[in-house]
């Protein structure tokens, strides 16, 4: 069976048992004979395009207008051959059933913040169909924000977008969209008493709210464009909320047009944000590209719409990430070292070309900074494994060891505090949020649970290959302790390259032990692309 797989799905891993063939080892059994039809003939009506003087030739064309009477006819004879070959696999039902066994629904926790002694988590907990914001306080948890509450009402059904809590921890700004839509409702929950407070913003998709160190209010991104169409997601615009006024009457920080000293396209985003302890705030130009332009103005001036932004960054810069420390910018800048550099300048007098280098390119790639009370916290990659490493106040950088090789899909910091938080997985590791100390010492905190999984039979092993030109390329073997390595088993192996992204770096896949009882070992090469 043919099957198109979508680019997030493939560098997740969660594509990795579509589109690939495999035969169990597993004795043949008894039962009626299956006839497998033939693979059905696609209608093959080429359309010719012209791109800058190339044509190019598309046979298959006519298979993206599902009311062609061709369509529907062929899709279904691809799968009753697809049924028919599966069905015809020795053991394929007991195969199955271990799958289905592995496969249970488990707990996924996707953010975490510590703010004003608090810590608040996003959860979707084993057996819920949503997200829910939580809060642990004094040994004690609770549910802050719970959508499906809001679903029981009978207005539709409710999900919980995104969210930021207030540096003291006393409120939280969070969006809220219906039926699937991502169209957010932006609302303000007192910490306190749990009870949400009259602010309503619309229009608020991709907020970001950043705070002020008092949590007063906040800085946010709202959309202009009407929903369903092409023009949603242009000419947004920045504005500020100071919290129990009206919305409808914040002020316009910056949108096309406003400051003449700045042009930008319709496609860029305008973003505004702070730093607890900072003087400065912070303005980014973001489109689809990992580089944004950057401005930076006293934070006064931007809050009272009055900021005269002084130029930081342009996208020519190759600038991927900023964070200020009380009066300095540091930026994590790509031009002319591919694998990343980390810059430091003043926030008074910026000056990309005359920047301090403070961590120069080495081996492996920085992918990304977060500022705490203790250092930058640098988040690595080395050939599809994370790394990570602190540059720390006394200007030292510092390996912090991983207790497996895994993946970082986050890093999460808080200025006033030391130390960090981290969403962690590995192969034989279920994603997790663990907790890195001052002096670099890793543990489960546990606010994730792990899956009734027993991991301890298998191993996995990094190793290497040498390509045509000499080059090292990682890869990954995991299979079952015991397992004799003479060529004899059968693999399944996973490789791709593309986007300039890491794909398969490790990742909990619940479904691959069922292949490697089956005495398989399962593989993923860290493939160049």
């Amino acid at each position: 069976m043919s099957r198109k797989i979508q680019r997030r799905q493939l560098l997740s891993g969660t594509a990795a048992l579509i589109g690939s063939t495999f035969v169990p080892r597993f004795a043949a059994a008894a039962g009626p004979v299956i006839v497998v039809p033939p693979a059905p003939p696609a209608r093959v009506a080429v359309v010719k395009d012209s791109y800058f003087g190339e044509t190019l030739s598309d046979p298959y064309r006519w298979m993206e207008n599902d009311k062609d009477p061709d369509w529907l006819p062929f899709l279904k004879a691809q799968n009753d051959r697809t049924r028919a070959v599966l069905d015809k696999l020795p053991q394929r039902e007991t195969f199955l059933k271990r799958i289905q066994q592995l496969s249970g629904d488990i707990a996924i926790t996707s953010r975490v913040q510590r703010a004003g002694g608090r810590l608040f988590y996003q959860q979707r907990p084993v057996g819920a169909d949503n997200y829910k914001l939580f809060v642990r306080e004094g040994g004690a948890t609770r549910v802050l924000v719970d959508p499906t509450a809001m679903s029981a009402a009978g207005a539709g059904h409710f999900s919980l977008d995104w969210w930021r809590a207030s540096p003291d921890g006393s409120h939280v700004a969070y969006g809220v969209s219906k039926d699937g839509s991502e169209n957010s409702t932006l609302h303000i929950v007192s910490v306190a008493d749990g009870r949400d407070l009259p602010d309503r913003i619309p229009d608020t998709q991709a907020a970001n709210p950043q705070w002020l160190d008092d949590g007063s209010g906040f800085f946010y991104m709202q959309l202009t464009g009407a929903v369903d169409t092409p023009e949603r997601y242009l000419d947004s615009q920045a504005r500020f909320h100071r919290i129990g006024t009206d919305p409808a009457r914040d002020p316009i920080l910056m949108k096309r047009g406003l400051d003449p000293a700045i042009t930008y396209d319709r496609i860029q985003a305008p973003y505004i944000t702070t730093a607890p302890g900072s003087r400065y705030a912070l303005l980014t130009l973001n489109d689809v590209r990992p580089e944004a332009r950057m401005y930076v103005a006293p934070l006064a001036e931007a809050i009272a719409g009055r900021a005269r932004w002084i130029e930081v960054t342009r996208f020519e810069d190759e600038v991927t990430d900023a964070d200020m420390f009380g009066d300095k910018l540091y930026l994590l800048a790509n031009k002319g070292t591919p694998r990343g550099r980390i810059l430091v300048t003043d926030l008074a007098r910026p000056d990309l070309a005359n920047a301090k280098e403070v961590v120069p390119q080495g081996a492996q790639v920085i992918e990304g900074l977060a500022r705490a009370k203790d250092g930058l916290y640098l988040k690595i990659m080395d050939g599809g494994v994370s790394r990570l490493r602190r540059l720390g106040v006394d200007g030292q950088v510092r390996d912090i060891a991983l207790p497996f090789d895994g993946t970082i899909r986050a890093v999460f910091t808080e200025p006033g505090e030391p130390g960090a938080l981290l969403l962690l997985s590995g192969w034989l590791t279920p994603t997790g949020i663990w907790s890195v100390d001052a002096g670099g010492q890793i543990a489960d905190t546990g606010i994730n649970p792990r899956p009734n999984i027993d991991t301890s039979p298998y191993e996995a092993h990094r190793l290497f290959a040498t390509a045509r030109d000499g080059t090292k390329i990682p890869y990954t073997v995991i299979y079952r302790k015991g397992l004799t390595r003479d060529g004899t088993a059968p693999a399944f192996i996973s490789a791709y390259g593309s986007y300039g992204a890491a794909a398969y770096t490790p990742s909990f896949q619940q479904r691959e032990f069922a292949l490697m009882d089956a005495g398989f070992v399962v593989g993923y090469a860290n493939v160049r692309g």
